[in-house]
């Protein structure tokens, strides 16, 4: 029996992972709803890469952003059950990032056929001598790609512009017609996502021109792909953390007479921060550091206890106790001496005089009241926080298949 179990955990771990990785291999599921190779791979893409390297490197950065996006999926497939995105103003935002981005891939899957030939670029480099061509290539290259690029983009315009036509700048309700494109007429509920503020003749006219690009690009099922589905996924739900985060933050409530005892039970915690003033010389070696500091304990002037070299070096600073980055600062607030010596990396050593200190002393009650009610509202939002999510769990499940990362694992490594 116990032998069978090894092989039964084998089993059941091979029948989850995939035998080929592919973009929609299925890394985690919530309520049905998919996050593949796909969309993890392009979370991952927008993230900044020092984001990524400090929060998500490794093999166990990449489980913990699956389960950032689980954690966000959650909250995305709640608010589709509850309508969320049905209401407004989200409904307008999602449609109008629809249209705006599927315009953009209409014109950009055109400009993906442009090119240069070698005659444009023999013909541009000919203003410059023979000896500088070589040296200019690349720079011509990218000049005239970028030129054609903004030429051609111009075209697409220029067309969709022939094609439109303005009827009524100013609608007052949904069903109202307010132009037409390839001679159908359009109404202003069509394109009023598009629209912010006062309508005008030139809001219309633009909205009518998105509107144009969009419906090519349905034409040509843009929609349909991959790479749009997951921005708009993306969007959503970012849309839909927003309101959920929102919602949380409503609710928290934080009572004075709840911050009143936690500040009677914590008052050490908030303190109006210590500040010092110090010099501060440097030397070389701390033997010779050590030489003044015995030098000036026994009382003489920092004229002859210090050398020559290093009392050129001497300069005042101010320093808080606030500072937890600040090793001087540290050494400061944290001993009782009036001189103290601090070795640096580098191997350069500093001897420190305390001029002038104050200690941190105890903030009363009304100058800490903000932060206390401040470290109320955090921590019940983050436990309200935790708990919505643990119910959305519940409610909907969540499955991750951490067995599929090697995937992404794999990617990474090619």
């Amino acid at each position: 029996m116990r032998t069978l179990i090894p092989i039964l955990l084998a089993f059941l771990i091979s029948t989850n992972a995939p035998a080929e990785c592919s973009s929609n291999t299925v890394l985690a599921k919530v309520d049905g709803k998919e996050i593949t190779l796909s969309y993890f791979k392009y979370v991952e893409e927008t993230i900044p890469n020092w984001a990524l390297n400090k929060y998500y490197g490794g093999n166990r950065g990449k489980e913990k952003l699956l389960e950032k996006i689980a954690q966000r999926t959650l909250i995305l497939v709640d608010a589709e059950k509850r309508g969320t995105f049905k209401k407004e103003p989200l409904r307008s935002k999602v449609k109008r990032f629809e249209m705006k981005r599927l315009a953009y891939e209409y014109i950009n899957e055109r400009l993906k056929n442009v090119k240069i030939s070698d005659e444009e670029i023999q013909k541009a480099l000919q203003k410059y001598p023979p000896e500088e061509r070589k040296k200019k290539l690349k720079s011509v290259k990218a000049s005239l790609m970028a030129k054609k690029i903004i030429s051609e983009r111009e075209k697409i315009i220029s067309n969709v512009k022939k094609k439109i036509e303005v009827i009524n700048p100013n609608p007052k309700k949904p069903n109202d017609v307010v132009g037409k494109v390839d001679g159908k007429e359009v109404r202003f509920s069509e394109i009023s996502p598009l629209i912010s503020g006062k309508s005008n003749k030139r809001k219309i006219e633009r909205a009518l021109e998105t509107y144009a690009l969009y419906k090519l690009a349905l034409k040509e099922n843009l929609d349909r792909r991959e790479e749009f589905k997951n921005s708009l996924r993306a969007f959503k739900e970012k849309l839909a953390v927003k309101e959920f985060e929102r919602e949380i933050l409503s609710s928290v409530k934080v009572t004075d007479e709840e911050i009143k005892n936690y500040y009677e039970k914590h008052k050490s915690e908030f303190k109006a921060p210590g500040t010092a003033k110090v010099k501060i010389f440097v030397f070389e070696s701390e033997e010779e550091a050590k030489r003044s500091l015995s030098r000036l304990k026994k009382g003489e002037r920092e004229e002859r206890a210090i050398p020559e070299n290093s009392l050129r070096t001497a300069r005042e600073w101010l320093v808080s106790s606030e500072d937890k980055n600040n090793p001087v600062s540290l050494l400061v607030f944290s001993s009782k001496e009036r001189y103290n010596i601090l070795k640096l990396p580098n191997g350069k050593v500093l001897l420190i005089e305390v001029l002038e200190k104050k200690e941190p002393k105890p903030l009363p009650y009304g100058d800490a009241y903000s932060r206390v009610k401040s470290k109320l509202f955090t921590e019940k939002a983050r436990s309200l926080f935790k708990k919505r999510m643990e119910e959305l769990k519940r409610k909907y499940g969540e499955e991750i298949y951490r067995e599929n990362l090697r995937c992404a694992w794999k990617e990474e490594s090619n």
